[in-house]
């Protein structure tokens, strides 16, 4: 079964509901179980802490055995899956996952600071996003960085060549313990070939009526999974581009960054769709058209 529940900044679980199940009978004790969980890691943005959203799979195991054969759990250890299991499920406390030494502001500056622009690329005006995929191994060193989704015009080139030259991660933990995982960070290339005009007190980015919780609470209650989609249980991101027009209305939207295939896209797409009106940009006080990029977790 898959639940799902907030964190709160301060470690504190809380609003836990069932997302999907194929035993009824067990809803009850999965809602049990989290409310009963102790505080957890809280998520950070920008290196502070926030609430967050998660959705976490639950798994039952036989609890006896059954004469001289093992439950569903010791079949799981004895087959040295253990490491898996808990690699999927990312239970706090079980695993942490690698991070650039600094943190997130230090992987930022040390992008912004080693990046070179292609010269075809700036040329062409191209801008976008180069998402990477890279193992962190026990011991912190980088290793099989391949681009996952890339804007091409020597933006791949470079993402690779930023990789290269990378110092090690911090490796995952399991238990306390390092070990190899996968990881994957999005690179943003943008041209400054203008400063952007300082915002005055009547300027504002568009944005969502009532703010980002209930945006995120809009995207959640409203995506439906397919029966595929439950099935192969992907997590990712998606970018969804789209237009907020002056009265507030969303146009244009697209994925124009590709990175957990179709299915996934396409419900992103659908949810954006389904909108209401945004409040829109404003620049000197007036309303203004603006593109913005949202991203929907799976």
């Amino acid at each position: 079964m898959i639940v799902e529940f907030i964190v709160n900044a301060n470690g504190k679980v809380e609003s836990p509901k069932i997302i999907w199940s194929s035993n009824d009978t067990a809803n009850t004790r999965a809602i049990q179980l989290i409310n009963t969980m102790p505080l957890w890691l809280p998520g950070l943005k920008d290196d502070l802490p926030v609430a967050t959203r998660l959705r976490l799979p639950i798994i039952y195991y036989r609890p006896v055995k059954e004469g001289n054969k093992l439950s569903d759990h010791e079949e799981i250890t004895k087959a040295g899956l253990r490491n898996k299991l808990y690699f999927d499920i990312d239970y706090p406390g079980a695993k942490i996952l690698p991070s650039f030494p600094g943190g997130k502001v230090a992987l930022k500056q040390y992008l912004a600071k080693n990046l070179k622009y292609p010269r075809i690329a700036e040329e062409n005006g191209v801008v976008g996003v180069e998402w990477v995929e890279f193992r962190v191994n026990k011991d912190g060193v980088l290793s099989n960085f391949f681009v996952k989704s890339g804007i091409g015009a020597g933006c791949d080139e470079e993402a690779l060549r930023l990789f290269e030259m990378m110092p090690n991660w911090i490796p995952a933990t399991l238990d306390g313990q390092p070990i190899d995982s996968k990881h994957s960070i999005g690179i943003e290339f943008r041209l400054d070939t203008e400063k952007a005009p300082q915002l005055s007190k009547d300027d504002q980015f568009p944005r969502f009526s009532g703010g980002n919780i209930e945006l995120q609470e809009f995207i959640y209650s409203n995506i439906q999974y397919t029966d595929s989609m439950k099935k192969d249980m992907h997590s990712g991101i998606v970018f969804i581009q789209f237009v907020v027009e002056e009265d507030g209305s969303l146009t244009n939207p697209s994925d124009k960054i590709k990175t957990m295939g179709k299915p996934y896209e396409d419900e992103a797409l659908r949810v954006v769709k389904l909108m209401p009106n945004w409040i829109p940009g404003f620049r000197d006080g007036k309303p203004v058209r603006k593109e913005y990029i949202l991203h929907i977790a799976f």
